[in-house]
């Protein structure tokens, strides 16, 4: 997994047109997000589809052609598009998700004095609210599952008001995105590796999960670049605490904190390291606990009821059930976490590259064996990715938004049925890139040996 990928030499004559060539496929989402499905013969999945595969083309593209030097300067066009595609979605309304609707009412239920842990959003006592915060009537009967710092978020866009809530929201992660843009510059720069920075300008998922989708993920994605970034300066407290605001988002930061604590080569810094993020997220839910609100919520009947895009756990699910499927669901996250932490501990020395492989483990491996994993589950990834690229994760974020197929009969008739031929297409799409990526490596202990 943690095999880069070959570049070729620069080539100045193809850039600039692929640049204009992304403008013109993420400008389609404007013209995607005003048609009426339901009155036409045309299919919201397979364009949706079609504009993340072209627009993958698009990014590796540049990465393979583009500029190979460790100067900012030598991206300034990239950066700017990069900004750019990010600013021209803002006023989109989102069409390839619904969550935005949830997230605003989450944060005015929060307003309105109520704990979104315990109201679902059909309860009687915030029916009013609907009236202006309408919810996916497949969510009615539940509460909400997101961490305090995701409903602290939420309530702030909501404090705007019915009118200009998502415009709001939509603006948050749009800032958010360009903010980690900038910050990975740095982060890259410091890796001398920031060739790869078009992985972030042009990559899909962070443009179209967080201009169209707008989702919350975006926020602890950027919480992993700051800690990325403070990590590299050895600022542990730094990196702890903002690595503990992510969790408060999105859980999956936290993560990070195995492969992070057990490499450092002192306990003094395993101990700055970790406390501080644990005195981030306990504050953050007992503050929570302080004004009455009980951060639990629906997370539990989520990851029962929803299945999607997790091959690993199709193949589990076909021969393990009930509450066997649950222990070795966590029995092969709790290994694989101590596993990173023994050789982490073992190997104190590593250079930050390596580090950031046994990162890509820790967050991939509880993600494949999900039951459930959504697009935008995997923009913290993206990150890191750009810091190792690896055919494994290139795959999977190619391939994983073929999901969106699924909007073909959503988007017209409201039916959701997902096909299981994108998980099988993504499923053998993974299992190749490892197989490449694992002849590659051994491709380059052979040569390392040879040159010993």
């Amino acid at each position: 997994m943690n095999t880069a990928l070959p570049l070729n030499q620069n080539n100045p004559y193809l850039t600039h047109g692929l640049l204009v060539v992304a403008t013109v496929i993420v400008s389609l989402s404007g013209w995607l997000a005003k048609i009426e499905w339901s009155a036409t013969l045309a299919s919201l999945g397979s364009i949706t589809v079609a504009q993340y595969s072209l627009l993958s083309l698009v990014m590796f593209a540049y990465w393979y052609l583009g500029p190979k030097s460790n100067n900012w300067r030598d991206y300034r066009a990239l950066l700017a598009i990069a900004v750019l595609l990010r600013l021209i979605l803002v006023p989109i309304s989102p069409y390839t998700s619904n969550d935005v609707d949830r997230y605003l009412f989450d944060g005015k239920v929060a307003l309105e004095g109520h704990d979104p842990y315990r109201t679902p959003h059909n309860d009687p006592t915030v029916a009013e609210l609907k009236e202006h915060w309408p919810t996916p009537p497949e969510h009615a009967k539940y509460p909400t599952l997101y961490p305090p710092g995701a409903i602290a978020l939420y309530a702030s866009a909501a404090a705007t008001g019915h009118e200009y809530a998502q415009l709001t929201w939509k603006v948050l992660t749009s800032l958010a995105s360009i903010a980690l843009l900038f910050i990975m510059v740095l982060v890259l720069t410091k890796m001398q590796t920031l060739k790869h920075i078009s992985l972030i300008a042009l990559s899909p998922l962070l443009i179209f999960e967080t201009g169209v989708g707008a989702h919350v993920d975006i926020f602890s994605a950027l919480a992993i670049t700051c800690g990325l970034y403070f990590w590299q300066k050895k600022q542990l407290a730094f990196t702890g605490a903002v690595i503990g605001v992510g969790a408060l988002i999105k859980l999956v930061p936290i993560l990070l904190l195995v492969p992070l604590c057990f490499s450092q080569k002192r306990l003094k810094h395993f101990f700055t390291l970790g406390l501080s993020a644990a005195a981030v997220i306990v504050a953050g839910y007992g503050l929570a606990f302080a004004i009455g609100m009980q951060p639990i919520g629906s997370t539990p009947v989520f990851f029962e009821k929803w299945r999607n895009a997790s091959p690993l756990f199709e193949v589990l699910n076909n021969y393990i059930t009930g509450k066997l499927l649950l222990f070795t669901v966590v029995g092969i996250i709790l290994t694989t976490l101590g596993t990173i932490a023994l050789v982490a501990w073992l190997k104190r020395l590593l250079y930050q590259q390596d580090v950031v492989g046994y990162m890509q483990v820790a967050i991939a491996v509880p993600l494949l064996v999900s039951p459930v994993v959504f697009p935008w589950y995997v923009l913290p990834l993206v990150v890191l990715f750009a810091i190792r690229p690896s055919f494994f994760m290139a795959s999977w974020f190619v391939l994983l938004p073929i999901t969106y197929e699924v909007l073909n009969q959503f988007a017209c008739c409201n039916v959701w049925a997902p096909q299981q031929w994108p998980v099988y297409l993504l499923g053998l799409g993974l299992v190749i890139g490892f197989i490449i990526d694992r002849l590659l490596s051994y491709k380059q202990v052979k040569r390392h040996k040879h040159y010993a």
